[in-house]
């Protein structure tokens, strides 16, 4: 039976995010509002640090009803800036904790491709594996999104995950900004 929890995973590599890197250490911190099917809405807060070249960390803090989620995220970034693509494969660790039911470790492996349309736009696909330790469970977790950068520092931006468990079915539309220096 599938019991659906007022739930949000915010990716560390939040879809709002543009491709490619400006420099050996970029930074990114934004907040977003989501929607769950018939969930009340929420808000949250994610940022990334590109430590050296080829090497990303991120995380991410949401906060929605009965869920805190934290989120932290280790990729290796492969750049084809003169075709506008950036590909970050990794592995993370989530915490979920719910005021009740219960709290859950959950450990995941990503791979996230970015495209820049044009020089303000940009697309991203995303899809991770999770596997929710007390939970006993697993889901694939399959993300679109799109950011449009209004400066080079400013970006706003839609994305969309799916997620398919035996006890989380639901979809997450989050709209947000991100500001990077």
């Amino acid at each position: 039976m599938k019991a659906k929890q007022n739930l949000l995973v915010v990716t560390a590599v939040s879809l709002l995010m543009g491709a490619g890197s400006a420099s050996a250490i970029d930074m990114e911190v934004g907040i977003h509002f989501a929607d769950y099917d018939d969930f009340d809405s929420g808000f949250g807060a994610h940022g990334q640090l590109d430590v050296i070249e080829s090497v990303r960390l991120s995380g991410s803090y949401t906060a929605v009803d009965n869920l805190d989620a934290l989120v932290g995220r280790a990729g290796w970034v492969l750049g084809m800036e003169e075709m506008g693509l950036e590909i970050e494969l990794g592995a993370g660790y989530q915490f979920w904790d719910f005021e009740g039911p219960f709290e859950d470790d959950v450990y995941g492996l990503h791979g996230i491709a970015s495209y820049q349309v044009m020089d303000e736009f940009s697309v991203q696909g995303k899809l991770e594996f999770l596997s929710f330790d007390n939970m006993d469970d697993e889901t694939l977790v399959i993300g679109l999104g799109a950011a449009y950068d209004i400066t080079p520092e400013i970006s706003v931006g839609m994305d969309v995950e799916i997620y398919e468990a035996d006890f989380l079915d639901q979809t997450f539309i989050r709209l947000g900004g991100s500001f990077r220096f």
